[in-house]
């Protein structure tokens, strides 16, 4: 695996995979402690272990605060995007050859987060004034092949109908589960419709077109989940809808009515094994809203 995860990396790009672990030898309640493997073209893989969690996910939830609030000064952000290059970043560009210039990042928990390219180093540059940054789930994505029919794709799905579309729970027949319930009561559920990126939509095909490049576009009721999930093989999949999180505490419990119908296709990740009151991975509190997504819920009322 890892042979070949290097022979994906071109000569100036790197992986950095963010691991979170228990300090050993209690794997349960030890303290918590985060790292990174860097992987390069070549050699062996470098462990660069980066400390404890917990302030750095204080000063993650502070930088959340910062970027909602229209008080804070310029000299805020920069201390504090600068304190966390401090703790993530800094060890790992040290250890990075001075040819490189892009970076695959695959975050973990918290680190989801964070917006690493707008990290200020000591000498006042972003990380993407140095790096081109590609987000991977794992340096598996890495591995995925490439054709050529699919080399030169495009697919988008644009101003979703919220109110029309196929209806993917009817009234009665499906019972929800805890997520999508907890989306239901406390989310903004007007849901209007985005007329701005269907023109946005229809100048990236003129403009996917110009460069020779094919497209499917999706709009109104055909930006559906369905046909989301029937999609053949592309090189880019622009979306344009509304998205929700639900929260950093989704499961409080070790109920399995918590997890039930909660998957992540392509993982191996199994809810229902998540302790009591550890949070869930992001992708589990989060989602996007396709057309007919109003009747969808309405089917789980």
């Amino acid at each position: 695996m890892l042979q070949h995860v290097q022979q994906s990396l071109s000569p100036d790009s790197a992986l950095v995979e963010f691991v979170f672990y228990r300090q050993l030898p209690d794997l349960r309640f030890g303290r918590r402690l985060f790292g990174a493997l860097v992987i390069l073209p070549s050699g062996e893989p470098k462990w660069i272990p980066l400390g404890p969690v917990e302030p750095l996910e204080g000063m993650i939830s502070d930088l959340d605060a910062m970027l909602k609030s229209s008080e804070n000064s310029d000299d805020h952000a920069s201390n504090l995007l600068s304190k966390i290059y401090g703790q993530v970043w800094e060890k790992i560009d040290e250890s990075l050859p001075s040819r490189t210039s892009r970076i695959y990042i695959s975050p973990d928990e918290s680190l989801q987060f964070l917006p690493f390219a707008c990290l200020l180093a000591a000498d006042g540059r972003f990380i993407s004034d140095r790096y081109g940054i590609v987000y991977v789930g794992s340096g598996r994505d890495l591995l995925r092949p490439r054709s050529r029919s699919e080399v030169k794709t495009i697919s988008i799905f644009a101003d979703p109908d919220f109110e029309r579309g196929p209806v993917l729970a009817k009234k009665g027949e499906q019972k929800p589960t805890q997520s999508q319930m907890q989306f239901v009561r406390g989310a903004d559920m007007s849901l209007p419709r985005l007329p701005g990126t269907a023109l946005e939509a229809a100048e990236i095909q003129t403009s996917a077109g110009e460069a020779g490049w094919s497209s499917i576009m999706l709009l109104g009721a055909d930006a559906s989940e369905e046909n989301l999930l029937n999609l053949p093989r592309v090189t880019i999949l622009h979306l344009a809808t509304h998205g929700f999180y639900l929260g950093d505490n989704l499961l409080s419990s070790d109920d399995s009515e918590a997890t039930r119908g909660m998957t992540i296709k392509g993982t191996d990740i199994d809810p229902a094994a998540v302790t009591k009151n550890r949070k869930l991975p992001a992708m589990f509190a989060s989602g996007l809203a396709l057309s007919g997504a109003k009747e969808t819920i309405v089917g789980w009322k």
